[in-house]
């Protein structure tokens, strides 16, 4: 992977834009850690829209098929971020079965990984321990998230443990089973309101966006926090110290972990054995939320002078992102379609690199976006390249996929990307590939940006078909189907206009009148499989002949015309006689019962005296009938 020569660690994740994510803070500290131990990292990344839209998920997993599995030297898996376990299956069943080197996890359980853990114990039983002990509380509720995940089972457990250290009273009215997002905070105050225990002095969360959904459902009830109740959360996101009042919180040392499974990683290359592996104890964060923390009405302003801030340049984001589809709904090719995306780039904020890598045609179409339904091509054409923040003029550039990207832009330093697929709905087009200075992304909407491009991707495929069957209807509506020479229509399209060149130019024109000798004998005595055999026999004779400025037709059942500009009677006599000389090879070499001749009228007008096309057409007809009575009458007088 990459072609600098140095190991390269696969990390697979999900949803790595949020501000507030935990996996891109994870993926920060490790490619941090990679990079000072000499390896690159590739990031291979989805958005999950946490929707039913089964169309737009395959599209967004396909980036999972980009990585040659058994080419990966190690892989970090951020199991928690995925939250599909159709998706976690598939993702482990390749890893586990091709890559041969160290796997590790952080925060989740996969056998045969290395398994990275905070001890939910120790956070839990420090939070509930802190409530009971520092606060006086009694009635200390809990919310969980996901019960499928490990960490949701060993947090509420560990609740359960701390409350009955303390001797304190709980049940399933005092739990509740949330999703580790941020919509259930209604569903679960209303649940707390109704146990038999009354309403909690505390609830404490088992994430950071849970909390926050209860703190402002709390809020909204009229509840104040914490004087009526107190609210905590896990994780310590940017988000909890925002939040008004600040969330007291636990904080998972992720940056540690993440540091730590490099160096298990490289412990594995250095030939160690790996013994016991150590876990992280989260710390206790006290803030507003639980009093420890007095509200500051100072700290308040600022707060919200920097929401308002965000804000702002989530409008001013909103507005580029409208510009930048708007301007992607004009274009019609590859070159206007990265001309729009550099223009607009600044929307992906502190970005170094980006590369646009798209799908090649197996038929070496270039021209077209490929669309593919499972996978990636294994030749990939990097389309658009920006190095440093400066577009390079080398592209397209075709690469072996296997590299991730072109050679040309990779140098001898660790190689740090995002991978994001390129697609409309189940449609593959390519992927994208962005790399920061800060090792800190994605950054601005991400994958909106990436959607956009696939969506106009696909506009352009669309375009490009239509154009196509156009040109296919327009030439079958010139072009006779049996033997692919235009039809009479086609001639006289074409035709008049070489003719009027010639005119209008003052040089020589050739044109020509042909019939085929005897066809309806053909048809009468062998049938119309026959007939249409010499038919096409004698159109393959005319392409052999044609030097290229040739104009052939078959304008009536067994009626041919040619017609060239700026012609010679030294190319005509040429002309003819390669004609008859394919005729000659066919008819020697086929041994039907019928032979296939023609004749032939043909002139080359040199001095166009104002006369029509038609005037020349019939004169040649005259000629070729004249032609055709002479071999009649030769033939006559053979028999005879």
């Amino acid at each position: 992977m990459y072609s600098n020569g140095l190991k390269t660690i696969a990390v697979f994740a999900a949803e790595m834009q949020s501000q507030s994510s935990i996996q891109r803070s994870i993926v920060k500290s490790l490619s941090e850690q990679a990079y000072r131990l000499g390896y690159n990292v590739a990031v291979f990344n989805w958005n999950n829209p946490f929707s039913k839209h089964t169309g737009y998920i395959d599209g967004q997993i396909e980036i999972f098929d980009l990585p040659d599995y058994s080419k990966i030297d190690a892989v970090i898996y951020i199991k928690l971020s995925i939250d599909m376990p159709e998706v976690e299956d598939m993702l482990e069943e390749r890893i586990l079965s091709n890559v041969k080197g160290p796997c590790v996890t952080i925060n989740s359980y996969v056998e045969g990984f290395y398994n990275l853990f905070s001890d939910d114990e120790i956070g839990i039983t420090a939070m509930v321990d802190h409530l009971a002990t520092d606060h006086g509380c009694k009635k200390i509720a809990f919310m969980t998230g996901k019960m499928e995940m490990v960490d949701a089972q060993n947090r509420l457990n560990a609740y359960k443990r701390a409350m009955d250290s303390h001797g304190l009273p709980y049940d399933e009215s005092y739990i509740f089973y949330g999703d580790y997002w941020r919509l259930k905070g209604p569903q679960a105050v209303s649940h707390f309101e109704q146990s038999h225990y009354g309403m909690p002095e505390a609830i404490v969360c088992s994430n950071d966006y849970m909390a926050i959904s209860i703190i402002k459902e709390l809020i909204n009830r009229g509840y104040k926090v914490p004087e009526d109740v107190i609210v905590t959360g896990y994780d310590d996101l940017p988000e909890a110290k925002e939040v008004m009042p600040s969330l007291t919180t636990l904080k998972v040392p992720y940056d540690e972990m993440a540091a730590e499974a490099v160096n298990i990683i490289d412990r594995v290359f250095a030939g160690e054995e790996i013994g016991d592996i150590p876990t992280f104890s989260p710390v206790p964060v006290l803030r507003e939320s639980c009093g420890c923390e007095k509200l500051d009405l100072f700290k308040c302003l600022q707060k919200r002078a920097r929401a308002e801030d965000s804000k702002s340049d989530n409008a001013y984001m909103l507005r580029d992102m409208r510009f930048f589809t708007v301007s992607l709904e004009n274009v019609s090719t590859f070159d206007e379609i990265a001309d729009v995306i550099d223009q607009y780039l600044r929307i992906l904020g502190n970005y170094k690199d980006y590369y646009v890598c798209l799908n090649v045609n197996p038929n070496r179409d270039m021209a077209k976006p490929y669309p593919s339904f499972k996978g990636y091509t294994n030749e990939m054409m990097c389309y658009l390249a920006v190095t440093d923040r400066i577009r390079t003029k080398e592209c397209p550039v075709t690469y072996n996929k296997e590299v991730l990207i072109p050679a040309e832009y990779t140098n001898d330093e660790p190689q740090i990307f995002y991978f994001t697929p390129l697609h409309f709905l189940n449609k593959n087009y390519g992927y994208t590939a962005i790399s920061y200075s800060d090792y800190y992304g994605l950054q601005g909407d991400y994958y909106s940006f990436s959607a956009y491009i696939g969506n106009a991707l696909d506009a352009i495929n669309d375009k490009i078909i239509l154009q196509r069957t156009l040109e296919e209807l327009e030439s079958l509506y010139i072009t006779d189907p049996l033997t692919n020479l235009y039809n009479r229509r086609g001639f006289e399209i074409n035709a008049y206009s070489i003719y009027e060149d010639c005119i209008e130019k003052d040089i020589p024109v050739m044109v020509m009148g042909i019939d085929i000798d005897g066809l309806k004998y053909i048809n009468d005595t062998y049938g119309h499989q026959a007939g249409d055999n010499a038919i096409q026999v004698f159109a393959n004779a005319l392409i052999y002949a044609s030097a290229g400025k040739e104009v052939c037709a078959r304008v009536g059942g067994d009626e041919f015309n040619v017609i060239a500009g700026n012609y010679t009677m030294k190319e005509l006599d040429a002309f003819i006689t390669k004609v008859f000389r394919y005729l000659k090879d066919y008819n020697e070499s086929h041994h039907n019962e019928y032979n296939v001749e023609a004749s032939f009228g043909a002139m080359v007008v040199k001095e166009h005296e104002g006369n029509s096309l038609e005037y020349y057409i019939n004169q040649c007809d005259k000629k070729m009938y004249a032609d055709k009575k002479k071999k009649k009458s030769d033939k006559a007088k053979k028999t005879g």
